[in-house]
């Protein structure tokens, strides 16, 4: 559980959250659960994050209760294998909910990358998400067009904030 408020402004470069899958890869996922008990985690930077890029890189269990405001996430696909970009987790697979963001996601060279300012895929590796109560006030920016927003939601999306 997050205990406060977080400036992440401090970190320059979030290292996602959650551990390696196999060695090798830059998987980070949560498979337990992340309660923010309502907090905010402001000024979130991170650069060229490898294969899932966001506060979590592969949600696989449950996320819930907190505002990730002001992020900055800039991924360059041309530099580093990433293939799903989303504030706050690159992939989801199970539960998402009460959880806002907003800031701005940049993708340069997007050929293949799945962005979304909440999630960049609703279904991964490990089964399918569900989202309810929740949203996104971020802003995408792609360059060149030619991206995939979140197309593979093959989940629930139950309810979300606007």
């Amino acid at each position: 559980a997050l205990g406060s408020d977080i400036d992440a402004s401090a970190t320059r470069n979030w290292r996602r959250l959650g551990r390696d899958v196999q060695e090798g890869f830059d998987w980070l996922y949560n498979r337990g659960s992340f309660n923010g008990l309502g907090h905010i985690v402001s000024n979130l930077y991170q650069y060229n994050a490898k294969t899932f890029a966001g506060f979590i890189g592969v949600q696989d269990g449950n996320f819930s209760n907190v505002f990730i405001k002001n992020a900055f996430i800039k991924v360059d696909s041309d530099l580093v294998d990433v293939r799903y970009a989303g504030i706050a987790v690159g992939a989801n697979s199970r539960n998402i909910w009460n959880v806002l963001t907003s800031g701005t996601i940049d993708v340069l060279n997007t050929g293949g990358v799945q962005v979304g300012g909440l999630a960049g895929i609703n279904e991964a590796y490990f089964g399918y998400g569900n989202i309810q109560n929740s949203g996104s006030f971020a802003s995408v920016k792609l360059s060149p067009l030619g991206y995939r927003p979140a197309a593979n939601n093959k989940a629930k999306l139950l309810s979300a904030a606007l």
